[in-house]
């Protein structure tokens, strides 16, 4: 996670504070990212508050606080960002949604985290396959979309990712 834009707050503060910062940092965005999301969708403001607030004191969440897994946590900040960016696109039509969702997944891979990079992909790509189905009008732009985003988004991210690919062929 070198060159995540988010690391360059442990060049300022002390280790310590910079970890506590991220911690903090990164639920609220996570939190904030499922609030936004839930009110795309039409949720009353308090119900997508409280999927937010629910999201981040999840279980799938906090453990990995627990146990000090920042990058994780960095990864996953950025899941409700790409979804709604990706439904905004299908149903608006708003290019800055799947710009969104582009920039998104920039920053899951330049966070650090693999694992969560490929299941955001699985979970974009089954979101779409049922927005197909459920909505025939959104069929042109749903599937067709997932792969083309995450294209950019590598190619926003080579320079992190070309080493990384290289350090693993060795």
């Amino acid at each position: 996670a070198l060159l995540y834009p988010f690391n360059l707050l442990f060049l300022v503060l002390p280790l310590a504070a910079g970890i506590n910062f991220s911690y903090f940092a990164h639920l609220i965005l996570l939190g904030w990212g499922m609030h936004r999301w839930a009110l795309q969708r039409g949720f009353h403001p308090l119900a997508g508050a409280l999927c937010g607030l629910a999201l981040a004191c999840s279980g799938a969440v906090w453990p990995h606080l627990y146990a000090g897994h920042l990058s994780n946590l960095c990864t996953m900040a950025w899941v409700p960002w790409i979804l709604a960016g990706f439904e905004r696109w299908w149903t608006d039509r708003r290019w800055s949604g799947l710009g969104a969702a582009s920039v998104g997944i920039a920053l899951q891979i330049l966070a650090g985290h693999v694992q969560y990079v490929y299941l955001t992909g699985v979970a974009a790509g089954l979101q779409a396959l049922v927005w197909t189905l459920a909505r025939p009008e959104t069929r042109r732009r749903a599937l067709p979309s997932v792969s083309p985003a995450y294209a950019v988004a590598a190619l926003l991210t080579a320079v992190q990712l070309l080493p990384g690919l290289a350090a693993a062929a060795k």
